[in-house]
This record gives C-alpha cells, sequence and structure tokens, in this order.
C-alpha cells in the first residue's frame, strides 16, 4: 500500500502539480508531454528524468526545487529521505491525474477548492513582498534607537521573598505578623550594607533569589521602579497573598545599538506593514457588512482566515 502525502505537502507541491497536468491536458492525443527534454545527457540534471507518472516526467532539477522547498516548509521538523518526498510527489501526481481523467476538476467544489487556495499562494506572496519592502533601512533603525535611549535600558536586580503560612503553601512559610516581623528585620540589615544570609539560611521560610536582568516593560508593578533607583537601594517591602517581597538594583546599563537593531528591526517592520495594509485596503475599497458581520458565526457564514493570518500561525508554531 503506498504511503500518500500529508496535507503539507500536497500544498507545497500543488502549483507545480497543476502547472504538469495543464500542460498534460493541453497536448495532442495519443503524444506524450514531459516537462523537460529526454535528452541522452544523463549528467545535465536538468535533463536527467527521475519520475514518471503516466505522461508526466520530473527531472533531476525540477525534483531538487521541490525537495528544497518541502525541506524549509518543515524546517525544525524531522528531514524525510529523497525516496519518501519522491514517493509522496509521484503518489499525489498520479492521483491528481485520475482526478483530471474523471473530471473531477470541474467539480464545482472542487474548482471552489482550487479557487481558494490560488487565492491563499497568491495573496501570500504578496504579503511576502510587502514584508520584505517594509524592512527598515540601518539609518531608520539608528535613528530609532537614538531618539528612544530609554526603552532599552535594562537593570539586574536581586529579588528577597519570606513566605507567609497560608492553606496552600503546603506547611511552609511563616504566620503573616512574623513574615512582617523578619521581612522588616532582614531589610534593615541588607539597607544598612550588611549581610542577612544567616537571617535565611537553612529555611524554606525565605529566599534570596540570583539577580536576574529586565528589560522596560517586563517588571510588574511596583518593582518597574527599579529603573529609578540606584545601584545598591533596596525597595520597600511589598506585601503580597502569598509573601512579603522586597529588591535591590544590583547593575543597569543600556542595550547597544547591535544588540537593540533585531528588536527595532521588527518592530519598524510591523508598523511599516500596518501602514502599507491600510493604505492598500483603502486603494482597493474593501468593505465589509459590518451589520451580518456582528451576528453570530453559523455553517452559512463561518469564517475563512486570510492568508496572513494563516502565515502567522504558520510562525508561531
Amino acid at each position: 500500500m503506498p504511503r500518500f502525502p500529508s496535507v503539507a505537502l500536497l500544498c507545497l507541491l500543488a502549483a507545480f502539480t497543476a502547472a504538469a497536468l495543464n500542460a498534460q491536458s493541453n497536448a495532442p492525443a495519443g503524444k506524450t508531454t514531459t516537462t523537460a527534454s529526454t535528452s541522452k545527457n544523463a549528467s545535465d540534471p536538468s535533463e536527467r528524468v527521475v519520475i514518471k507518472v503516466g505522461n508526466t516526467s520530473i527531472t533531476q532539477a525540477q525534483f531538487e526545487v521541490l525537495y528544497g522547498d518541502f525541506r524549509k516548509a518543515n524546517q525544525g521538523g524531522p528531514v524525510q529521505k529523497l525516496q519518501s518526498v519522491a514517493e509522496n510527489y509521484a503518489g499525489a501526481l498520479m492521483l491528481s491525474q485520475k482526478a483530471v481523467a474523471q473530471g473531477l476538476d470541474k467539480d464545482p467544489e472542487i474548482v471552489r477548492q482550487l479557487e481558494l487556495n490560488r487565492i491563499q499562494i497568491l495573496s501570500t506572496a504578496q504579503y511576502d513582498r510587502l514584508e520584505d519592502q517594509a524592512k527598515p533601512s540601518s539609518q531608520e533603525i539608528e535613528s530609532y534607537y537614538n531618539s528612544h535611549l530609554n526603552e532599552f535600558d535594562q537593570v539586574d536586580i536581586r529579588r528577597l521573598f519570606v513566605y507567609k503560612l497560608t492553606p496552600n503553601s503546603n506547611g511552609h512559610g511563616v504566620p503573616p505578623q512574623e513574615a512582617k516581623a523578619r521581612a522588616e528585620e532582614i531589610r534593615k540589615v541588607l539597607a544598612s550594607g550588611g549581610d542577612a544570609k544567616a537571617l535565611i539560611a537553612g529555611t524554606k521560610d525565605a529566599l534570596d533569589a540570583d539577580p536576574m536582568t529586565f528589560k522596560r516593560g517586563e517588571l510588574p508593578g511596583n518593582m518597574a521602579r527599579a529603573f529609578d533607583m540606584k545601584v545598591g537601594e533596596w525597595s520597600e517591602i511589598a506585601d503580597t497573598p502569598e509573601a512579603l517581597a522586597m529588591f535591590v538594583v544590583v547593575k543597569k546599563d543600556r542595550l547597544t545599538l547591535a544588540h537593540a537593531t533585531p528588536t527595532i528591526e521588527k518592530k519598524l517592520q510591523e508598523q511599516k506593514l500596518r501602514g502599507e495594509m491600510e493604505a492598500l485596503k483603502k486603494a482597493t475599497g474593501v468593505w465589509m457588512d459590518e451589520q451580518y458581520f456582528a451576528g453570530p458565526v453559523s455553517a452559512s457564514n463561518g469564517a475563512v482566515p486570510t492568508p496572513s493570518e494563516g502565515k502567522r500561525t504558520q510562525e508561531k508554531e
């Protein structure tokens, strides 16, 4: 029993298969159509035939392009061998030839699906072009960096926690009042430059966490104040349901332009791309019936993902 290709592989090879079948269906009756010359020059990849399915032949050069695309589409996943991909492709081509012979390519439902695939491929290609055109120049990146220096500040902080005894603490921690007194004692020692390790050693009721680096926007609540504090300065004690917490600023610095470039490039590219998409919508005249689309989704009005949404889903995966 032959092993047939996955949906992803079928989508990847759809355009090439369609072109081959189109050439075959338009050929005069009784003649063999191939996608390449049947020259005896077997050493030439552009002429060496490596797959034949019915009247369609695939050269080494054509197959290697397909295999390269397949590798890109499955980046990070298991790499299939040439033989496996060839078998999958031959199976897909064989079935699609049979479908054309039986007139399935004229079936209204199949025609609709083919048109959706065509729209998907073309719109993704155009989106990729817009995305490439939206890449900022090195001058734009440097200008943004110099104008938003504060965005690239980062701080190393050391955090200390005194845990409270609660119904969910599994027996660890101390009663809230005792936790407060202990936290104040620890902070007093630390703020005066003393060593408080002895006060938390050998217990699971307190934790002196190793310093960690944070960028602006990554610290929650009052911890964001770390960017306005001095190195060596301890924060006030914060009272949370699970623990009393405090932190000290260990180090403050700023990302260099070189280190900040990937973040800036992505941000500026996204801004440009959004602007291009909005401008294209206005120029094209995109309109939707808001009253209809505000209603509940049903079988008759189910949403179809846009190409760009599908692309973003693939990138996340």
